[in-house]
């Protein structure tokens, strides 16, 4: 078991980590396109480091995940996914070799858009009816993809098959509902939303996560598995690590770490005082200040793009 270690410590650690897996994606999807068979073994070290790194502390891999400023959308969103399922799922009570089989799911689960052209993937517009439907053949396109890989667990082919079913059974491709959505595809499918919701994507810009909380929030019991939702809203924080937040003094800050015993006190880093302007980080306990009678706490999220900031660059 790796030991906790300090945030800014695993920052560093988890950057080279989230690289090499995301450069992992971006290969085998090409190995995809030119109709070669995925050896999924390749990946198994990676979704260890993935563990590794969210156990050292899972605050830091979150962050640095949710702040770095991508371009490709895919590759990422698919390292993301896998490593918020593997969080959930270690939140959830699930034993390391469940982790380990959710890690691949998230890190295969979109594989099927390699064989999507690229064209639509990209599209800046609205999909017609025709496109659309392409796009959710991908679902099947990559059980078919990954089932030729003999050591590929049951369980993946599932989530990969499944991560868009629903839980009133309005998903594709099959309209499963409830029961019949395996264990991990119900994990992958929640976090599948909530990362894309948070991303920057050629028709739309990312949402705050208290924001995307919200929406998933208000699709519990009807889109994701009952509990599901409040369990990952706990599990990450009703201002997960990464938010850019605004406090009651004006200051802009970058929440580190969640308070498990008070939701909306997490512990922050302020880098932006309350004329915007760049100040001597500071990290502050909010639950503490509070309870030491200073009156601080979180006003809301804030949208870095008219700051004109790179956020990731604050964690440095």
């Amino acid at each position: 078991m790796s030991e906790v270690v300090p945030f800014q410590e695993e920052v560093e650690a988890a950057d080279a980590v989230l690289t090499g897996a995301v450069e992992y994606t971006r290969h085998f999807m090409d190995e995809v396109r030119r109709g070669k068979i995925v050896d999924c073994r390749e990946a198994l070290p990676l979704v260890d480091q993935l563990i590794a790194s969210a156990t050292r502390n899972q605050s830091a891999v979150i962050s640095l995940a949710k702040l770095k400023v991508h371009d490709e959308y895919t590759f990422h969103h698919s390292i993301n996914v896998a490593m918020f399922s593997i969080i959930f799922g270690r939140s959830l009570g699930l034993p390391l070799e469940a982790q380990r089989v959710l890690g691949l799911a998230g890190i295969y689960h979109d594989v099927g858009k390699a064989r999507i052209p690229e064209d639509i993937l990209k599209k800046p517009e609205q999909l017609n009816d025709e496109e659309y439907s392409l796009i959710k053949r991908h679902a099947v396109e990559g059980y078919r993809v990954m089932r030729d890989s003999a050591v590929l667990h049951r369980d993946v082919l599932l989530a990969i098959m499944q991560h868009h079913e629903r839980h009133d059974g309005q998903g594709y491709p099959r309209g499963l509902a409830g029961q019949a959505i395996s264990p991990l595809a119900r994990i992958i499918s929640l976090v599948d939303v909530y990362d894309a919701l948070t991303s920057n994507r050629c028709y739309r810009k990312a949402s705050t996560p208290t924001t995307a909380l919200g929406h998933i929030y208000h699709q519990q019991g009807a889109h994701f598995f009952p509990t599901y939702v409040e369990r990952f809203i706990k599990c990450i924080g009703v201002f997960p690590p990464g938010s850019l937040v605004r406090l009651t003094d004006g200051s802009i800050a970058v929440v580190r770490s969640v308070n498990p015993d008070y939701s909306l006190l997490p512990t922050v880093s302020v880098y932006l005082d309350q004329r915007l302007r760049r100040c001597q980080p500071r990290i502050i306990d909010l639950a503490q200040a509070q309870a030491d009678g200073l009156n601080l706490g979180i006003l809301g999220c804030v949208d870095p793009r008219p700051l004109r900031i790179d956020p990731a660059l604050l964690l440095r």
